[in-house]
C-alpha cells in the first residue's frame, strides 16, 4: 500500500477537540444510555493554506451525510486530507467501532475520487509497515472482538513482530488485535482553480437518554439557539410529547482547516431537529422545510435531533 508523506500524516487532535465540548457537558452517572459521538474530521489543506472552502451545501437524512464543498486554490496541486480519529477496540459496548468511516465516499467534479491509507500504532510506537507486511486488515480492530488469523509464508516474520510488540496477542488459541489505527484520506484537488469536492458518509453522532429536567443542565442548548420550552413545543406540533427521549448531536464539519466558507447552507430533512442560523435563530428541520443558512463556528455546523427512545 502506497503511504502519504509522513509530514502530511501527523496524528490530528482535531477530532478530539470537536466532541470535547460535549464530553464535558454529559453528567454519564445519570444517563443510562449515552455515546459522545465520533465527528468526522473536516479537511486539511496541504501544504498549509494550500487551498480554502468558498461555499458548502449540507444535507442530513437520518444519520446521513452528504456535503458539497467549493474549493479555491490557493497553491499548486494541493491536496485536502481528513486525518480520522486513532482508536482502538474498547469493547463489545461501544456503539461506534467503525471509526475509520468505511462507508465515506468522495468525488471531484463528479468524478470519485480520494485515496485511502492508514497508520497503526502500539502505544507510541509506530507499527505501520509491520501491519502492512503482515497482510492483516488494520481495522480488524471494529470487529467485536477482533480476532486475527496468523499469517502465512513471507508475511510470518512479519506477524511474529507484531505478537512481540503486544500488537497481537494470544488469548485462548485465538489471536486479538491490540494496536490503534488512523484511517487518512486524501483528495488532490489538480490544477482547476475552482473545483467542487463532495463527500457522502454515516454520521456517528453523540447521544443521550434523558429527559426534560434534565435537558437544559445535561445538553449545551445555546449551540443550538433553542431552549427546553421551544424544543418541546416542536415536539407537540409534531405528535410527539415525550417524557423521555434521545437527544442525538450531529457536529460535521463544512469548511477546510477549521474555516467556514462565506456561503453556508443546510437542509435538514428530518422533524424535531434544530440548529442555529447564520443570525442567530433557531432553524427547525423537516421534509418539507428549504435549505437555510446555519451558523458555523470554526467551520462546524451543530444539530440536535430529539427522537422516542428505543
Amino acid at each position: 500500500m502506497k503511504m502519504i508523506p509522513e509530514h502530511f500524516a501527523r496524528a490530528s487532535l482535531a477530532a478530539l477537540g470537536l466532541c470535547a465540548w460535549w464530553v464535558a457537558s454529559i453528567d454519564v452517572s445519570k444517563a443510562s444510555d449515552s455515546s459522545v459521538g465520533v465527528p468526522l474530521p473536516g479537511f486539511v489543506s496541504v501544504p498549509e493554506h494550500g487551498a480554502a472552502a468558498k461555499e458548502s451545501d449540507l444535507a442530513l437524512h437520518g444519520d446521513d451525510v452528504s456535503l458539497r464543498v467549493v474549493i479555491e486554490q490557493h497553491g499548486r496541486d494541493p491536496m485536502l486530507l481528513i486525518r480520522g480519529p486513532r482508536f482502538g477496540w474498547l469493547g463489545e459496548a461501544e456503539p461506534y467501532p467503525d471509526r475509520n468511516f468505511p462507508e465515506l465516499r468522495a468525488t471531484l467534479n463528479g468524478a470519485d475520487a480520494g485515496t485511502s491509507t492508514f497508520r497503526a500504532f502500539i502505544g507510541d510506537l509506530e507499527i505501520t509497515g509491520d501491519v502492512v507486511a503482515s497482510r492483516l486488515d488494520p481495522f480488524a480492530i471494529v470487529a467485536t472482538p477482533p480476532f486475527v488469523a496468523p499469517s502465512e509464508g513471507e508475511a510470518r516474520r512479519a506477524f511474529d513482530r507484531l505478537t512481540a510488540e503486544r500488537a497481537v496477542e494470544l488469548a485462548d488459541g485465538q489471536y486479538l488485535a491490540r494496536w490503534t489505527a488512523q484511517r487518512l484520506f486524501t483528495i488532490s484537488l489538480g490544477e482547476n482553480i475552482t473545483s467542487a469536492v463532495s463527500l457522502a458518509y454515516r454520521a456517528r453522532p453523540g447521544f443521550l437518554l434523558l429527559g426534560w429536567a434534565d435537558l437544559d443542565r445535561l445538553i449545551p442548548l445555546g449551540a443550538y439557539c433553542v431552549t427546553p420550552s421551544a424544543l418541546r413545543q416542536e415536539l407537540k406540533s409534531n405528535g410527539q410529547d415525550l417524557s423521555q427521549f434521545v437527544a442525538k448531536t450531529f457536529d460535521i464539519s463544512v469548511g477546510v482547516d477549521d474555516r467556514a466558507p462565506a456561503n453556508t447552507r443546510a437542509r435538514v430533512a428530518d422533524k424535531n431537529t434544530v440548529f442555529c442560523g447564520a443570525d442567530g435563530q433557531r432553524v427547525f428541520g423537516g421534509p418539507n422545510q428549504p435549505p437555510a443558512m446555519p451558523r458555523a463556528n470554526d467551520g462546524i455546523v451543530r444539530i440536535l435531533r430529539i427522537e422516542p427512545p428505543g
